[in-house]
């Protein structure tokens, strides 16, 4: 025997459930209230748009039947109110008509409306509307409660590595401040020789605290993301001038690339662009081979994106350990090269990157080198 809409409700043991039917005709009205007087459900009535609306905004209601002509303010002009200006997206609202065609249609589902009944009523096409509508309800609910959910463990998450990293700097403060004056107390070559290995051990904990607390702090949503437009050749030269030190220590060339080649601008925001590029560079020069190459590879892409690469002349990537590369803490063997790093900066790259509407890759051939591909909107800039 098919299960009729009661049968589904106390089947499926749903709380109570809150409908609103919004019609200026109290026989319709009427009628709605006998239709769905089986599911023994909260019912409660609007004559007019106004008093709906204030309904809606002082109440969470599971369904809402509203008419669309109504004198004053017409159903679907308290529908576009919903949407907009109380932001209520995921109530479900259903029209109910007697004027028939496809624009009209149309036109309810652009104002914000979930589905549609024509009048005459009929109690079947009701039921039918409801049992999707609602089910739909109650899995979205249930949806927006795990990602509540899971948002509040991650600020929490953040809050407790906030507080943890705070503590452990003070200890290390304490152990860098007596380094220092050990250091002015002496002048034995092999003392000084431990305290600047402690000098070290200590910048790169620090290094590891920073870089994990911006990691939570990413993870929980709480940076901000200012996007403009922005000259890419500036930020570029900008780089450069930042690790162009780095690399002369290195031995390692930064090749520029063409002035016409950078002829373009990215929406991004522009510290963080810099922190990107300064991260990607940076790796470039340190997991590069003596005497090697850095450069900038650009290639604009069709709908208005545009492809960015950091290219080394490195080692490469073995293939099977490229899925690993953007996970936190995974350095890929490079924690026994005695290269320093967190394995933290590229996880953090790639997640700014995406917050900004991009994405990060990377290509790599063993005894050739890398490419990591930065995708971002962008266009070319046109001269006169």
């Amino acid at each position: 025997m098919e299960c009729n809409l009661e049968c589904y409700f106390f089947g499926n043991q749903m709380k109570k459930s809150e409908i609103l039917v919004v019609d200026d005709v109290e026989s319709i009205r009427q009628y709605m209230r006998q239709v769905l007087k089986p599911l023994q459900a909260n019912i409660t009535e609007a004559s007019d748009g106004d008093q709906a609306f204030e309904l809606i905004k002082n109440n969470e209601y599971d369904i809402v039947f509203m008419d669309i002509e109504m004198p004053g303010e017409s159903g679907l002009e308290v529908i576009k109110r919903v949407r907009k200006q109380l932001g209520y997206k995921f109530t479900p609202i259903i029209v109910m008509t007697g004027l028939r065609g496809s624009e009209l249609i149309q036109l309810a589902f652009d104002s914000g409306a979930s589905d549609y009944i024509t009048k005459p009523l009929s109690e079947i096409e009701i039921h039918a509307r409801l049992r999707t509508l609602l089910e739909n309800r109650q899995l979205d609910r249930e949806l927006r409660q795990a990602r509540l959910a899971a948002e509040r463990a991650s600020l929490a998450k953040s809050e407790f590595i906030t507080r943890l990293a705070h503590e452990l700097k003070t200890p290390l403060n304490a152990i860098s401040g007596f380094n220092q004056l050990i250091e002015l107390d002496t002048d034995t070559e092999s003392i000084l020789d431990s305290c600047a290995h402690i000098k070290s051990a200590v910048k790169h904990q620090e290094d590891l605290i920073n870089e994990a607390t911006n990691l939570a702090k990413i993870e929980a949503g709480i940076i901000d993301i200012d996007l403009s437009e922005l000259a890419l050749s500036d930020i570029i030269k900008e780089v450069f001038s930042l690790t162009k030190p780095m690399a002369d220590k290195c031995n390692i060339n930064l090749t520029l690339p063409r002035r016409s080649d950078t002829c373009h601008q990215i929406t991004a925001d522009n510290k963080r662009m810099k922190q990107i590029f300064l991260n990607l560079i940076s790796n470039a020069i340190k997991y590069n081979r003596p005497n090697g190459e850095v450069s900038i590879q650009i290639k604009p892409l069709a709908h208005g994106r545009i492809n960015i690469g950091v290219k080394d002349t490195g080692p490469g990537i073995p293939k099977n350990k490229l899925a690993d590369l953007f996970e936190p803490f995974k350095r890929l063997g490079a924690e026994n090269t005695g290269i320093e790093g967190t394995g933290i900066g590229l996880a953090i790259t790639k997640k700014i990157v995406e917050l900004m509407g991009g994405s990060l890759d990377v290509e790599s051939t063993e005894g050739e080198g890398s490419i990591f591909w930065v995708n971002l909107p962008g266009h070319e800039i046109t001269t006169d």
